[in-house]
C-alpha cells in the first residue's frame, strides 16, 4: 500500500511540474508578444515625405452631428470620383499629377454636393502636411510630415477623417471591406526605408486573440 501510495504521489507531482512549466511558457509567450507591440516601431519612420503614402484627410465644419454625418456622406461621394481619377495609376507620384490636374473639378464636385445640404462650402488643397501617429489598425503610420489631398468643409473645426490614398486603401475601407493583411502588404511593401527591418508591423492582442 505505501508503495503505490508513493507511486501516485510521485505520478501527481510530475502532473504538477508539468502544468506549472505549460504556465510558465505560456507567461513567458504573452510577455513576449506585450514587448513585441511596445518596442515596435511604425512604418515611415525614417523615410522622406517621396516615400510616404498619399493621404486623403477630410475636415468637419464642426462636431456636430449634422457636420459629422455630411462628412462622411461626402466621403463616400467624392471618393468615387477620385477612384476614377487615379484609376491606372502605377504609383503616388502619378496619383499626385491626376489628381492636381482635376483639383478644380474635385472641388467644384464637392461644393456642389454641399450646396443644398449645408451653408458652407468646401476647400482643396494636394500638398504636405504634419500628421500624427495613427493607428490603421493591423499597422501604424509614424507621425511626421505627408503629402495629402485635404478638404476643408466650412470652418474645418471638426473631427476629421483620414485614409491611404495611394496606396489605394480608402476605397475599401469606406466600403467596409478594409482587410489587416491587405494593409500591411499595400504600406509595408511599400516603404523603402534606409533601415528596412526597424518598423514592425503591430497586431494588438485583443487582434490577436479575437474570437473567429
Amino acid at each position: 500500500m505505501l508503495a503505490l501510495a508513493a507511486a501516485q504521489e510521485e505520478k501527481m507531482n510530475r502532473k504538477t511540474i508539468i502544468i506549472t512549466i505549460m504556465l510558465l511558457f505560456i507567461g513567458l509567450g504573452g510577455a513576449a508578444v506585450y514587448a513585441v507591440n511596445q518596442g515596435a516601431q511604425p512604418l515611415y519612420l525614417y523615410s522622406g515625405v517621396a516615400e510616404k503614402p498619399l493621404r486623403l484627410h477630410i475636415l468637419a465644419n464642426s462636431d456636430s452631428s449634422a457636420d459629422q454625418q455630411l462628412k462622411l456622406a461626402l466621403r463616400d461621394y467624392i471618393l468615387a470620383e477620385v477612384e476614377q481619377i487615379t484609376a491606372g495609376c502605377a504609383d503616388k507620384p502619378a496619383a499626385m499629377a491626376a489628381l492636381s490636374a482635376a483639383l478644380p473639378q474635385l472641388q467644384s464636385s464637392c461644393n456642389d454636393y454641399l450646396r443644398e445640404r449645408a451653408g458652407y462650402q468646401a476647400r482643396l488643397y494636394l500638398r504636405s502636411e504634419e500628421f500624427p501617429e495613427i493607428d490603421y489598425g493591423a499597422v501604424t503610420l509614424a507621425a511626421g510630415e505627408y503629402d495629402a489631398l485635404r478638404i476643408v468643409l466650412g470652418e474645418g473645426r471638426g473631427h476629421n477623417w483620414w485614409c491611404v490614398l495611394f496606396p489605394p486603401l480608402c476605397f475599401v475601407d469606406a466600403a467596409g471591406e478594409f482587410e489587416q493583411q491587405q494593409a500591411v502588404e499595400a504600406l509595408a511593401g511599400g516603404e523603402q526605408q534606409q533601415q528596412p527591418s526597424a518598423y514592425t508591423v503591430k497586431f494588438k492582442l485583443s487582434q490577436i486573440f479575437k474570437s473567429r
